[in-house]
């Protein structure tokens, strides 16, 4: 039993990550003709998400504000009743990270936004992650020096209440708690 799970994670890691490729308020079955991975149809007049059937990353196909994350195990895309695609939620990452490359990963994807043009919302009360003692001590602090690793990366993209602007959450979780977020739009 214990070596067809060592096998059957081998197999996750060694096959490549597909794609998920998407724009928030598309139709689902543009989202799903345009992605390389697998995910089931809506469900016609529901609210509801899906997950892709297999081990993939998501790339936000909008021309301006569109990014790139890493693989991910955890991977939602909702849709509405409508069977528009409404947010994608996930945590970038195979499998918990040591806080320097959970921030590695945070801080990739932050300059993906910063130059995609996202800007954040409040920079004075929530400042973009940075490598930087001050922000390890802000780190350490919110979940205290004896919190253990392993860290993750929670990323989402959803709608905002004003029309046509979409937002993008990230945030540092340890196994204690949420560190810090941020949110761009």
């Amino acid at each position: 039993m214990v070596l067809a799970l060592g096998i059957a994670r081998a197999t996750d890691l060694l096959t490549p990550a597909k794609e998920i490729a998407l724009i928030i308020g598309e139709p689902w079955k543009d989202m799903q003709a345009r992605s390389s991975a697998k995910i089931a149809d809506d469900i016609p007049n529901e609210i509801w998400y899906r997950m892709p059937k297999e081990l993939a990353y998501l790339r936000f196909a909008d021309r301006r504000y569109g990014f790139v994350t890493p693989p991910a195990k955890f991977f939602t895309v909702s849709f509405d009743e409508n069977a528009k695609i409404r947010s994608a939620r996930m945590s970038p990452q195979t499998e918990p990270l040591p806080l320097d490359e959970a921030l590695k990963v945070v801080l990739d994807l932050q300059e993906q936004w910063r130059r995609g043009g996202w800007v954040l919302a409040d920079a004075e009360g929530y400042p973009p992650y940075a490598d930087t003692a001050w922000w390890r001590e802000q780190i350490l602090a919110c979940v205290g020096i004896w919190s253990p690793f392993p860290w993750g990366v929670i990323a989402a993209t959803n709608k905002l209440a004003n029309p046509g602007s979409t937002a993008a959450v990230w945030w540092l979780k340890s196994l204690q708690s949420i560190c810090w977020s941020n949110l761009a739009s």
